[in-house]
C-alpha cells in the first residue's frame, strides 16, 4: 500500500499515533534529520519510538494489547476498532506476527485509503506540523492540541489557537485556549437539568464554539 503522507506528516502521523501528541519541535526535527540523512528509516523511526521513556509511560509493560490497539484507533482515528478489526489485530499482535510499531504503521496507512479517516488523521498531522513549526516544545500544549481537535472536528480553530500562541511567543495561550475546549468536552457545552416531573431530563444547549480564553484570562470572541 502506497503511502501518501509526506515525510513530516509520516513523522507526525507517528507521534499521534503513539504519543496522542503533536510533534514537538526539537523532536521533529531530530528525526527529520535521521532520515534525511539515511541514518534511518520510517520503520525504523516507528520502533526506536518504543524505546523511548514517554513510551514506555504512555505503555506501560502491564497494560493489555486491548489497551494498546483501542488507543492506536483512537489516537489515529477518533473511533474504537469492530470486534473483527479488534480480534484481527489483536491475534498477529499476540502471535508476534507483527510488531507494535508495525501496528501503528500499519493503522495510519490503512486511515489514507478511506476518506473519513484520512481527513481526520490529515487534519491532525496539519495541526501537529504547525505546532512543531512555529517552534512549541510544551508537551502539555502538544497533547492539549491533538485532544482539543478530538473534541471539535475543527481544525482551523485549532490552528487559529496555535497562531495566536506563536505571534504571541507564548505556548501557555495554547494550553489555556485548548484545555478549556476539552473542559467543555465540545464546541458546545450542554448541561443537564434534572426535573422532578415525570423524572425527565431537559438539555439546555450553551454555544460556546467562538468563546476562548486569552493570556489574560479573560473571555474573547476567537
Amino acid at each position: 500500500m502506497a503511502n501518501k503522507l509526506s515525510l513530516e506528516e509520516q513523522l507526525a502521523s507517528l507521534y499521534v499515533a503513539t504519543f496522542g501528541r503533536a510533534p514537538d519541535a526539537e523532536g521533529l526535527e531530530y528525526w527529520m534529520l535521521k532520515i534525511e540523512s539515511g541514518e534511518m528509516t520510517i520503520e525504523e523511526v516507528a520502533q526506536s519510538f518504543f524505546d523511548q521513556p514517554e513510551a514506555k509511560q504512555t505503555f506501560p509493560s502491564n497494560s493489555s494489547l486491548d489497551t494498546f490497539i483501542f488507543s492506536v484507533y483512537n489516537n489515529v482515528l477518533d473511533r474504537d476498532p469492530d470486534k473483527a478489526g479488534l480480534d484481527y489485530w489483536k491475534g498477529e499482535l499476540s502471535s508476534g506476527n507483527i510488531s507494535k510499531s508495525e501496528y501503528i504503521l500499519a493503522i495510519v496507512n490503512a486511515a489514507q485509503e478511506h476518506p473519513e479517516d484520512a481527513k481526520v488523521l490529515q487534519d491532525k498531522c496539519d495541526i501537529g506540523l504547525l505546532f512543531a513549526y512555529s517552534d512549541m516544545s510544551d508537551i502539555q500544549a502538544a497533547h492539549d492540541v491533538i485532544e482539543a481537535y478530538q473534541v471539535t472536528h475543527d481544525k482551523d480553530r485549532i490552528l487559529s489557537i496555535i497562531d495566536r500562541g506563536y505571534n504571541r511567543d507564548d505556548e501557555s495561550i495554547v494550553v489555556r485556549n485548548c484545555e478549556n475546549i476539552i473542559k467543555n468536552n465540545s464546541a458546545q457545552a450542554y448541561i443537564l437539568h434534572e426535573e422532578e416531573l415525570s423524572g425527565t431530563h431537559i438539555v439546555e444547549e450553551i454555544d460556546l464554539s467562538g468563546i476562548a480564553y486569552d493570556d489574560m484570562s479573560d473571555i474573547v470572541i476567537s
